[in-house]
């Protein structure tokens, strides 16, 4: 034990408990289990534990009827050994039951659309649609297109240049991968709102082995000076 603490505090004292488990794993022989690492730092004071939960991470009430409100999430892993799918389900939240299940190359708008087809056309009509957050439902109804970024840090789409907003996490996205999101306009007195568009980062690779991570960058359409 004294042995990990000196390591950490000498030569590791700005990682996380886990990238310093990793880390004494890889290159210093270590045998004990990264909970043990994280209890022990937590124990003298090195690392404060993590804050608890908030109430809406907290397990929810299943709906009492079924009906009441349908489940749909995707799930993506590499079902088959090099191609990795998406897994998209809808249930029902009082039964769990399963209403719709398929691959797809990757969630979108249209998958939604189809399990949600599934369901309706075998079971009926359903009281309310709860998704998760990393896909809000404004994220779901509207127009997706995947893009690549120019060397100007823009990207073209029906006929616009589309200039990436500033951004605190990273000074720009030349040649990444984003997925265009055109939301439908939304009125406001006096004059329209403008047409919104978000961009999500992919990190996935042509021969689709990496993955799709990010965030949503949300802005209002102001085409490119020039």
């Amino acid at each position: 034990m004294a042995r990990v603490l000196e390591l950490f505090e000498t030569r590791y004292p700005d990682f996380t408990a886990k990238h310093f488990w990793e880390k004494l794993v890889a290159e210093h022989d270590f045998k004990r289990s990264y909970n043990w690492v994280r209890l022990t730092l937590q124990g003298h004071g090195l690392i404060k534990p993590a804050p608890r939960r908030g109430a809406h991470r907290r397990k929810r009430p299943r709906r009492a009827m079924v009906g009441m409100m349908l489940h749909q999430d995707a799930s993506s892993h590499e079902w088959v050994p090099g191609a990795f799918w998406d897994l998209v389900v809808t249930l029902d939240d009082a039964t769990s039951e399963i209403y719709s299940a398929f691959f797809v190359a990757e969630e979108g708008t249209m998958s939604s659309f189809r399990g949600l087809r599934e369901v309706i056309a075998e079971h009926g009509l359903f009281c309310k649609l709860y998704v998760d957050r990393a896909g809000q439902l404004e994220d779901i109804l509207c127009v997706q297109h995947e893009r690549v970024v120019s060397n100007d840090n823009t990207v073209r789409y029906k006929n616009r240049t589309l200039q990436i907003p500033a951004d605190r996490h990273r000074h720009h996205y030349v040649k990444a991968r984003l997925r265009v999101h055109e939301y439908p306009r939304r009125q406001a007195r006096p004059v329209p709102r403008p047409t919104a568009f978000g961009l999500l980062h992919s990190q996935r690779t042509t021969d689709r082995t990496a993955r799709p991570k990010g965030r949503v960058i949300r802005f209002d359409a102001r085409p490119a000076c020039g």
